[in-house]
């Protein structure tokens, strides 16, 4: 048997099967826009997690010259050269603990060529003054004679990475009394 649609029927009909492919659009749209949200989400956290490892690595790189400094005036190592050899010895070791721990890619740039890392004592200045029983150190990351290359730690998580720098002008002064 045949149904016999009038013209209201016809016409529900119609609104019914545009309706319908409405809300599968619609359902299709709001699944397709929770796969991007839980993307960024994802990418949020890698990025938030990197940014933390980077200012690990920062703040440790910092302690680390300022109690070598500290320490090596305790000594009475006041030779600004031996001073700074020590101090970049320091990092060196640092920085192959971060690419061990975090997993960084460790190179020196100059904002256009990557260079293995290496040749710190070219690229920093130590200086010692004393007077009147106060010594004072101070440790600077130059970026050699045209005070442009930075020591580059990049840290990857997922699709995020973020670059942990010692930059040109870097510095970071030690003083001991008595």
């Amino acid at each position: 048997m045949l149904l016999k649609l009038d013209k209201n029927g016809f016409f529900s009909a119609i609104l019914l099967i545009v309706f319908s492919t409405l809300l599968i659009a619609t359902i299709a749209s709001y699944r397709n826009e929770l796969v991007i949200l839980r993307e960024a989400h994802i990418t949020t956290i890698e990025m938030e997690r990197a940014s933390f490892e980077r200012f690990q690595i920062e703040e440790n790189l910092s302690k680390i010259i300022k109690e070598t400094l500290e320490s090596e005036l305790s000594k009475n190592n006041t030779d600004s050269f031996l001073l700074n050899s020590v101090v970049n010895k320091k990092i060196a070791n640092a920085y192959e603990r971060f690419k061990k721990h975090f997993g960084c890619e460790l190179y020196i740039t100059d904002g256009i060529n990557n260079y293995r890392f290496s040749g710190l004592s070219d690229l920093s200045r130590t200086i010692v003054v004393e007077s009147s029983g106060l010594k004072i150190a101070e440790y600077t990351y130059t970026g050699g004679a045209m005070k442009n290359k930075r020591v580059v730690c990049k840290i990857r998580k997922g699709k995020a990475y973020v670059f942990a720098s010692l930059v040109p002008g870097y510095t970071i002064r030690a003083t001991k009394v008595g």
